[in-house]
């Protein structure tokens, strides 16, 4: 027996999951997040930015159990002749290596919200890459 399918079925079912799942997805954000993903960006049109982006980098070849370690997070600011480029050390022990990684990226974060960058872009491909901008003073 052969069984037939409306063609409008499938992109209606596809539709109801992903709508489904994207409500569900968007619950597990904080409050404060949805909020903002859902408030819509009011910007004239002679509005400026600047940007810059962070990376993370380690000590190389890996350390041996119980000896230093150091983390780098690098912070490239975008400019028209290139990159200017800021260093920020975390350092511990290979034991504590994690620990490391997020104390260098909490530093480098730190300093950028301090500085009133914002986060606009994550790519996770190739390690992580942070992109932040704040309006051009």
């Amino acid at each position: 027996m052969s069984r037939t399918h409306s063609p409008f079925l499938i992109p209606i079912v596809l539709t109801i999951l992903a709508g489904g799942l994207v409500a569900v997805g968007a619950q597990a954000l904080p409050a404060d997040v949805r909020h903002a993903a859902a408030t819509p960006v009011t910007e004239g049109p002679a509005r400026q930015w600047e940007y810059c982006s962070l990376a993370l980098s380690t000590t190389t070849p890996r350390p041996k159990k119980g000896e230093p370690y150091s983390v780098y997070a690098h912070i490239c600011y975008f400019q028209q002749t290139g990159c200017r480029r800021e260093i920020i050390e975390a350092q511990g022990t290979i034991d504590n290596a994690g620990d490391v990684y997020v104390d260098a990226r909490a530093k480098a974060i730190a300093k950028l919200g301090n500085e009133k960058w914002e986060l606009v872009v994550l790519e996770p491909q190739q390690g992580a890459v942070f992109y932040f901008r704040r309006p051009k003073s």
